[in-house]
């Protein structure tokens, strides 16, 4: 293969390209270099790294798997978090634009969102993230959404199809 036709690789650069302000309150995991971005978050020592390795791999098969993703890859699995009170727990799954929130202290809990970062294999290049966000998880505490959500979220994704098959959707529009 020469470098012309070689796939886009994920890459902090590119991360900041795709999200803009949002890329400095993010958390994902880049399936290209197998690593998180970082082992911290919230200021919150990340507890059970290979877990959520062993989760976003999960989300990473099952969702290539799907038909529906043929022709895509699974390059990233991003959180993000967000004001307690835009996360409804009675109402969609989505959020369509959400803003990050760095808030040090919260009465009202913490909240993230994830999304997916994609390449499509026909090209070759990493395409443009939706602005429809899944919601994660919400918590009474930063510790709580910084040692939870990843699993919850990929348990979520794992066991509801109709769920699943929406987040793929958004993501490959």
């Amino acid at each position: 293969m020469t470098a012309l036709n070689m796939p886009e690789k994920l890459s902090d650069e590119k991360m900041k390209s795709l999200f803009g302000a949002k890329y400095q309150s993010l958390l994902y995991y880049n399936f290209d270099t197998k690593k998180w971005n970082t082992d911290e978050f919230l200021g919150k020592g990340i507890l059970g790294l290979d877990n959520n390795v062993m989760c976003a791999n999960k989300i990473k098969f099952d969702i290539e798997l799907m038909p529906e993703f043929k022709d895509y890859e699974l390059v990233g699995l991003v959180f993000m978090p967000i004001a307690s009170e835009k996360y409804k727990q009675h109402f969609a799954d989505f959020i369509r634009a959400p803003l990050f929130c760095m808030r040090k202290y919260s009465f009202n809990g913490y909240a993230l969102v994830a999304t997916i970062v994609v390449r499509n294999l026909k090209m070759g290049k990493i395409i443009p993230v939706s602005d429809i966000w899944a919601k994660a998880n919400k918590t009474y505490t930063r510790y709580g959404l910084v040692q939870l959500s990843v699993q919850k979220f990929v348990k979520k994704l794992s066991e509801n199809d109709r769920f699943r098959r929406s987040f793929v959707a958004v993501n490959t529009l």
